[in-house]
Parts: structure tokens; sequence; C-alpha cells
């Protein structure tokens, strides 16, 4: 008796036979094995057939096509890589993250647009180091101390016992750093 895994899949094999209201010549009496392997080279013919040229020749693969629902979306695509990554050429495998890349930058463009000009600049460059150096100073200062602290972005983790002495350091090393105090956000577990 196969395992449940195996079992689920012979049977999806089979409901999908089924309902696809055709026969496959000796589909019926095939083995688990070579069930899995005709549902393998049946998912890369679907999702080669479905694959559209865009715009700037680029390949995408709607789920659904011909059925007026020609979106590419991430979640399905991931789920064919999944399955069936050797369906993709190398190509194709670049071109479609560079998609999904570029349309995670133009949201965050979007949430964030009146600062978006700042983005991809010296400017958040500069940022980014000087939020750095503040984490490193405010790590160095307890690593003096010989007290354990945890730098996570621009957020820190120390024992309950610290939180006072924490929330000094990290306000002096602000200052050092930008000449005025920050505004802290405590959350306590």
């Amino acid at each position: 008796m196969p395992d449940s895994k195996h079992f689920v899949l012979y049977f999806l094999i089979s409901a999908l036979l089924l309902t696809a209201g055709k026969t496959y010549a000796g589909t019926d009496s095939l083995s688990l094995a070579e069930a899995i392997r005709w549902l393998e080279n049946e998912s890369h013919h679907l999702i080669r057939a479905s694959r559209r040229t865009m715009k700037d020749s680029t390949s995408a693969f709607p789920p659904q096509v011909g059925i007026g629902y020609e979106a590419f979306w991430l979640r399905d695509y991931v789920y064919t890589l999944e399955g069936s990554i050797d369906s993709y050429s190398d190509r194709e495998l670049l071109d479609a993250s560079r998609i999904f890349i570029k349309s995670a930058i133009d949201k965050i463009l979007r949430e964030h647009e009146r600062i978006g000009e700042y983005f991809f600049t010296e400017t958040a460059k500069s940022l980014q180091n000087l939020d750095s150096e503040i984490m490193a100073g405010i790590q160095q200062k307890f690593l003096e101390m010989n007290i354990p602290v945890l730098c996570i972005h621009d957020s820190c983790i120390a024992a309950r016992q610290h939180e006072n002495l924490l929330n000094q350091v990290m306000k002096e090393v602000y200052v050092e750093h930008l000449g005025f105090e920050p505004v802290l956000e405590w959350a306590h577990r």
C-alpha cells in the first residue's frame, strides 16, 4: 500500500484524468511511478503552452491562459517552480525575477511617495550608513560594559534589567551622531 502522500497524488492524477473528459490511452492502468511521470510531463506541456511574450520580449507564464485570466502572479509562478522548474530556461527564470523585483520596487515607491525621490541615491546610502554607525556605537558601548545586546536594523534587544541603560545609551549615541534626542518606542515581551 503506498503512503498517504503518494495515495493523494495518485488520487489527484485519477481525478484529473476523469474530469478532463478525455481518455488517455493506457492511463487507467498506470503504476504510481508512471502516473507521476505522466503528470510531470503534462505539467511541463501546460507551462510551456501558457508562455506569453511581453512587449519588452520577456516571457511570462499566466496560469490560466485562454480563459480571460492573463495576469502573471508571483504566487502561481512559485507553485509552478516548485513542481516543474525544469520547464523554464535560465533566461526565463531571470526575466521573471526582474519582473517581480521591478514590481516590488514600484510598489515601495508608490507607498513612500513623499520620500521616493531619495531612494537609490547617495542620500539614501548616507542615511543607511548613518543608521549602521549609530547601531554599531550602541553595540560598542554595551560590549565595553560586557552586557549582551542584539541590534536588528534600527532596534535593540537586551535583558529587561538593562532597559533603562539601553534607553540611555541609545539616546547618547544618537545625539553624538545627529545632535538631538530620538523618539524611542519600547516593546516589552
